[in-house]
């Protein structure tokens, strides 16, 4: 295609056959240069660039809580009776420890209920020990953060009203029920009560200094 358009315009300026082949050839040199050089430049390019890295953020990592930092849970009456049994018989009878665990389940269902009763006592203690345990937590956290806002006092009182009447809400019906008592409140009561807080802050921020 190319020839073709310059054979015709060679001739359309009086240009004689052999001077148009000896310059059509030079200008075909040419373009094979260029082309050359154009690919080993695009090449040496692709080669030198490095490839394409998205830079994603990296992911913080989530705090573990410590385990000795939590409450402990209460023990059940069963997990007793083969913390018991376990120590007592441990390799009884060259039994696998699966094999044994196997063997005390069957043995505490065949137990009478006064049979039961021990374990079941220290189930007692121990739930009663968790639960105290858990409350002293939750009000060392709650100390840590500083007394609640009105709001959340007015959302303590709501929820337990419901758990009174035996009427317990789950906690999205519980939120728009507080809300929008919270909004019906006369304007009177929620500055009372916002003063109260506000109050029980300070008192709390000076004990902190």
């Amino acid at each position: 295609m190319l020839a073709n358009s310059f054979y015709a315009c060679g001739q359309g300026l009086g240009l004689a056959v052999p001077a148009l082949q000896r310059s059509l050839q030079h200008l075909l040199c040419l373009q094979s240069s260029s082309s050359s050089s154009s690919g080993a430049a695009y090449a040496s390019k692709a080669k030198a660039e490095p490839p394409y890295k998205t830079d994603k953020p990296k992911r913080t990592p989530k705090k573990k809580t410590d385990a000795a930092d939590k409450p402990a849970r209460a023990v059940s009456a069963y997990a007793f009776f083969v913390k018991e049994q376990a120590s007592a018989r441990k390799g009884e009878d060259g039994l696998k420890a699966s094999e044994l665990m196997k063997k005390i389940a069957g043995e505490w269902k065949a137990l009478q209920e006064h049979e039961k009763a021990p374990y079941n006592r220290s189930a007692a203690e121990s739930k009663a020990a968790s639960a105290e345990a858990r409350a002293a937590d939750k009000t060392a956290k709650q100390a840590a953060r500083g007394p609640p806002s009105a709001y959340n006092i007015f959302c303590g009182e709501v929820a337990a009203e419901f758990r009174n009447a035996q009427q317990p809400m789950k906690g999205p019906d519980l939120l728009r029920t507080a809300a929008a008592r919270w909004k019906e409140m006369p304007a009177a009561d929620k500055e009372r009560r916002k003063a109260a807080a506000d109050a029980a802050k300070v008192a709390w921020k000076a004990q902190q200094q």
